[in-house]
């Protein structure tokens, strides 16, 4: 054992100290050129340069501050332990390909354990993170051979590098940087995680919005915690609460957006039936269902035979969406006519309702009408409150058929409805109607084939078809057998879904499965009423799931003890043949951690807001449906008074409230 450490080797562990350090960085700008390209890819950005560059930026913040000390982390046991027993020994290159082979494999694992919890399809998952390692390691370790042949003085290239990236920073449009940084936390992925702390780290005022990287695109006043992009925005107080175009003037002549006062419907002339007084109710809700995938919406596969055969005998509203591209954004609007944000719910991604909400159910209840459900998706289980006013709730599905995603579910959904109505709903009075929710969720992804059935192909979007068309012959089997008990000619059937799907990254916004943007590929569903008095026919205007509940009691003649909270509008006269101006859409992101969105639709119009850097967008759907083409340059003075409209709404008419801590 030597005593000593030769100077020879103290010189050369120097120069692979500095090798190592050099080739981190290398690896992490890597990293950030990675990052900034996968963000801009496939965009229409009038300078994608800039996304680049403020990736490459935050990579070389994270780097200068963390390498070093990583690099002495990752070197530092081999001088403790010379310090401890006085002898220098790297571990052989066969030990370490093991170490690392091991570690792979145990990572790997864990992955493929969350991938099959989750029910995530394999065509679905991200591989990207594999780019941005694998290209990392392999700079890190050339720049780190080269620095071990070269003097170790190259060490401050990077740093150089990195200094000249933080004066290309300043000298940059920050305005532009805002957006930027808001860009790259949606597309990006290392950016994300590093935008996040920095972001944290600049924050003045601790409302989670620093102006320090991007000025007023972040934070208009970065001292005041009550003044930042998500902040409500109070009308002719002298104040840019929201930061956007200063302090919000609601001119005299311009009425606010909301609920309109419903108006009474002039019978019609002519010898069909009437509606019935008080209606039996089946509401059909199918998870992750397209509008576009159905053949009542003009989707060339046999897919929705049934569906379609209804549709054809009542009212289709062929622009219905949902407020949300998320069933916990949506289904709590569909049950309580309210907006998400409006609503007592818990903090986390899925919240839990709070009791104080007026559900669907209870309202109905109280009505006198006999209630019952039927979940197959594990949100719906009791714990997150969507029971509340139900005599019968079933969410049992969810385990005996866990996990859900990854098995059927339709068949059941459908035994579970039949069986409750020859144990239960037959022996109730003649005069005692009842309400009905049947949830289907197998079009959820992960999608499964289905043997026996038309196989549409080996596609992702093939097998999602394909569980439509298996949803749809267990629907077609809960409708004839509420026929054959004659409870289907005393009914009223409402069929929607909660949410669209990503499909086709090219076609859909570079993603696949939903919730993460308000873009019509996830809000856009179909939304049909069938039954004695309701006319066959088709409606064009936009309409959303937030009506649904107003139509529900106004064709069944039940007031709401609190009309003044509904925010949806009925759509009765829709149905009898009327064709009313419906008031604009609107739709919410509103996840508790993230940044938050908001879209308005007044017709062929589609606006955009994101909340956390005020980044707004402008649409044509009518002329692009995919929502492709932004045309705020275009036609700045509709979207100013689209932007203006939707801050109206905001201010006036939505009632925003924070989500409690659950217990």
């Amino acid at each position: 054992m030597t005593q000593e450490l030769p100077r020879t080797v103290r010189q050369n562990e120097q120069r692979r100290l500095f090798a190592i350090v050099t080739g981190m960085l290398a690896g992490v700008y890597s990293a950030g050129l990675q990052d900034g390209l996968f963000a801009v890819w496939g965009t229409d950005l009038p300078s994608p340069q800039t996304d680049i560059m403020v990736s490459l930026v935050l990579h070389m913040v994270v780097g200068v501050m963390l390498v070093p000390l990583a690099a002495l982390a990752a070197y530092g046991w081999m001088p403790l332990r010379w310090f401890l027993t006085k002898e220098w020994r790297r571990p052989s290159i066969a030990s370490m390909v093991a170490l690392v082979s091991a570690a792979g494999v145990v990572l790997g694992g864990l992955a493929a354990l969350y991938i099959w919890q989750r029910g995530i399809e394999v065509s679905a998952i991200d591989y990207r993170p594999l780019g941005i390692l694998g290209l990392g390691l392999v700079v890190g370790v050339a720049t780190y051979r080269a620095t071990m042949k070269i003097n170790p003085v190259l060490l401050l290239a990077p740093l150089l590098l990195a200094a000249g990236g933080l004066l290309g920073w300043f000298w940059a449009d920050i305005d532009q940087t805002g957006q930027v940084i808001e860009r790259l936390a949606d597309q990006g992925l290392t950016s994300k995680i590093f935008s996040k702390q920095l972001r944290r780290a600049a924050d003045n005022d601790g409302d989670g919005f620093p102006s320090s990287f991007c000025a007023d695109a972040c934070d208009c006043d970065d001292n005041n915690i009550d003044i930042n992009p998500v902040a409500v925005e109070i009308p002719d107080n002298g104040l840019d609460d929201d930061c956007v175009d200063g302090d919000l003037k609601i001119p005299t002549n311009v009425t606010v957006v909301t609920r309109p006062d419903p108006k009474p419907v002039a019978p019609k002339e002519d010898d069909g039936p009437g509606m019935l007084e008080r209606p039996n109710v089946l509401l059909i809700t199918v998870d992750t269902l397209r509008a576009d995938h159905l053949g009542a919406y003009g989707y060339p596969r046999p897919t929705s035979p049934r569906i379609d055969k209804l549709a054809k005998e009542g009212v289709v509203f062929e622009q219905a969406r949902s407020q949300g591209p998320m069933t916990c954004f949506s289904v709590p609007v569909l049950a309580t006519g309210r907006y998400y944000t409006e609503l007592r719910r818990s903090m986390g991604k899925w919240p839990q309702m709070h009791a104080d909400n007026l559900m669907m159910a209870e309202i109905m209840l109280d009505a006198g009408y006999h209630t019952a459900a039927f979940h197959s998706i594990g949100y719906f289980v009791p714990l997150f409150q969507f029971d509340q006013g139900f005599l019968y709730y079933d969410a049992s599905t969810v385990h005996e058929r866990s996990p859900t995603h990854w098995n059927p579910t339709s068949d059941m959904i459908t035994d579970k409805v039949l069986s409750y109505f020859d144990r239960v709903i037959k022996d109730q009075p003649a005069d005692k109607p009842w309400l009905v929710w049947a949830y289907y969720g197998d079009p959820h992804s992960g999608y499964i084939r289905h043997k026996g059935l038309t196989d549409f192909g080996p596609s992702w979007t093939d097998v999602y078809d394909q569980e439509i068309l298996f949803t749809d012959i267990h629907i077609g089997r809960l409708l004839d057998g509420l026929r054959e008990r004659d409870e289907l000619e005393t009914s009223i059937i409402i069929i929607t879904a909660d949410h669209g799907e990503g499909l086709d990254k090219e076609k859909d916004h570079g993603m696949l499965y939903h919730g993460q943007h308000l873009f019509d590929n996830l809000l856009r569903v179909p939304l049909i009423f069938w039954g004695q008095g309701i006319e066959a026919g088709r409606v064009d205007q936009v309409v959303g799931n937030i009506d649904v509940l107003p139509t529900l009691l106004d064709m069944v003649a039940v007031k709401h003890p609190q009309p003044e909270l509904l925010r949806g509008t009925s759509l009765l006269p829709f149905l009898q043949g009327q064709s009313p101006q419906h008031p604009p859409y609107f739709a919410e992101k509103a996840p508790n951690q993230g940044i938050p969105e908001k879209a308005m639709i007044k017709w062929p119009w589609k606006l955009h807001w994101k909340l956390g850097v005020n980044r707004f967008s402008l649409y044509n759907i009518k002329d692009d449906p995919n929502e492709l083409q932004e045309l705020s340059g275009d036609h700045p003075e509709v979207f100013e008074q689209m932007k203006r409209d939707i801050q109206i709404w905001r201010s006036t008419t939505l009632k925003e409230i924070r989500p409690f801590d659950a217990p």
